[in-house]
């Protein structure tokens, strides 16, 4: 009752109001053209008066982090809802955002059964090498779990991706409530994710995480396969 007190009172100064919910410790816009408001405080909830129809763009910031979103104010005394939040980013160029994942285990990935051989990644300059024989295999994954509450998707970049030659090869990235991946064997260790995506080429990768609310150790698995990873990250 006293939320919608206060924004019937903010709407008679306005055409209408922009509820926004954004991460603590942010700054907030609201513009429309030449039009910009700010809000008046970071503590994550702010109400925008906006004096016009049309759409508004808000905005939120804090250091190199940004999020945004645009709604269509159309009536006058509307209210309309915004929730911000940043991406997680795990790997990004060279940055293994260690105060995130605590770092990368990098385990060599082995089939006893198959005699594959041991065969672990790199951590490059600018991306990862995750490159494998024809009959070995790799994988890196987060030493913390990484809360996916909120969050919609798991994405990987791929900037190169070869074939080895193996038929049991492939790549994924995955969420998984295990650790250790030292024991996972080709080509059945998939029963360890709670969710994976494959990785066949080139380009960006998502795995819908919207069933997976909870915490999870994020996997990157080689395969038999060539590959160099640019980014990883959760929106």
């Amino acid at each position: 009752m006293a939320d919608g007190f206060i924004i019937q009172r903010i709407n008679t100064a306005g055409f209408g109001s922009i509820v926004v919910n954004y991460p603590s410790g942010s700054s907030c816009t609201c513009s429309n053209g030449s039009t910009t408001l700010t809000a008046s405080t970071s503590t994550g909830e702010y109400v925008f008066s906006v004096p016009s129809s049309g759409t508004w763009t808000i905005t939120s910031t804090k250091d190199t982090q940004t999020a945004s979103a645009s709604v269509s104010i159309t009536t006058i005394n509307q209210v309309a809802e915004v929730n911000l939040s940043y991406d997680i980013i795990l790997y990004n160029a060279g940055n293994i955002y260690e105060n995130v994942t605590g770092g990368w285990n990098n385990p060599a990935v082995t089939s006893g059964s198959a005699g594959w051989s041991v065969t672990t990644s790199s951590f490059d300059t600018d991306f990862i090498t995750m490159t494998s024989a024809s009959a070995s295999m790799c994988s890196i994954s987060t030493k913390n779990k990484i809360s996916l509450v909120g969050k919609t998707s798991l994405n990987i970049s791929i900037g190169n991706y070869s074939t080895k030659g193996n038929s049991y090869g492939h790549s994924e990235i995955g969420i998984a409530a295990a650790s250790t991946f030292t024991d996972i064997n080709c080509p059945n260790f998939t029963s360890v994710y709670g969710a994976y995506q494959t990785i066949n080429g080139t380009g960006v990768f998502s795995l819908d995480i919207t069933s997976h609310q909870s915490s999870f150790y994020i996997v990157v698995f080689g395969g038999s396969r060539g590959l160099t990873v640019n980014k990883i990250w959760i929106e």
